[in-house]
């Protein structure tokens, strides 16, 4: 089954990273069909000369952006080059697992009725150990309810139906872009779900989440709201969610992390 697997890279990704990222695509039983690479801005000569190099097991197509965009801008632009209806993304500094691809392809196949899936994934630090797993529920009834909380696919190691995601307008322009989408594909009609296996292993440090801070929650708190005012969740749950939301956002560092890992 011919499939894309869609990324983005900016200026500021390791070559290392993305060497063990390309790798686990080379070490994939069932290798993607094509690669749509966005090249979000300027990139060094390094990384260059690596996508060269990978050019050669990969059949990895660069879509080239003149100015940093963003993600969802970068992603938007790599969905027009991706010429099969299914899309698997991915981000540079992550690792998926070698049978990833084929548990992916061979749950869509037998869910013609699922727009979007993802996995469990493993979170590991810098020393390469990993110190958490992330889980998600897996019926597409459990996912909305979910939905109603939190983002209830895993970004990194998802797969969906191209024409599903055009047909809401794709990433929207807002931070964190996927939990909006996969909103707005639930409110759409589709179902989402997730498979109960570990597909991915996710690079995570105490900045990634001390990063999620203030303008973060500026952008759940937009999320929330579009629920709100389409019938997805109640006003009182509105408000639940962003007390409970802005705590965790504007919380101190120390407290950030202890919260995040409970």
């Amino acid at each position: 089954m011919n499939f894309s697997v869609l990324m983005s890279v900016y200026f500021k990704e390791t070559t290392g990273n993305l060497t063990e990222c390309f790798d686990s695509l080379c070490r994939q039983i069932v290798k993607p069909t094509e690669v749509i690479l966005v090249e979000d801005g300027s990139i060094d000569n390094s990384l260059l000369e690596l996508i060269d190099k990978y050019r050669q097991v990969l059949n990895i197509q660069s879509v080239k952006l003149k100015e940093n965009m963003g993600l969802a801008s970068a992603l938007n632009e790599g969905l027009k080059y991706c010429n099969y209806e299914l899309v698997a993304r991915m981000d540079t500094d992550d690792i998926s697992l070698p049978s990833r691809f084929l548990k992916q392809l061979e749950f869509m196949k037998r869910n013609p009725n699922i727009d979007a899936s993802s996995g469990f994934i493993e979170e590991f630090d810098a020393t390469g150990e990993i110190v958490s797993t992330r889980k998600l529920p897996l019926l597409p009834s459990d996912v909305k309810v979910f939905a109603k909380k939190r983002s209830p696919l895993s970004h990194p190691a998802t797969i969906f139906r191209k024409q599903a995601v055009l047909s809401v307008g794709g990433y929207p322009d807002l931070y964190p872009e996927d939990y909006l989408l996969w909103v707005k594909m639930i409110i759409n009609g589709s179902d989402l779900a997730n498979i109960p296996e570990v597909l991915l292993k996710m690079r995570t440090d105490e900045g990634f989440i001390t990063r999620r801070g203030y303008n973060f929650l500026k952008g759940e708190i937009k999320i929330y709201w579009y629920m709100r005012v389409e019938g997805f969740i109640s006003s009182l749950e509105y408000i639940k969610i962003i007390l409970i939301r802005s705590v965790l956002r504007l919380s101190p560092n120390f407290l950030k992390v202890l919260l995040y890992k409970f």
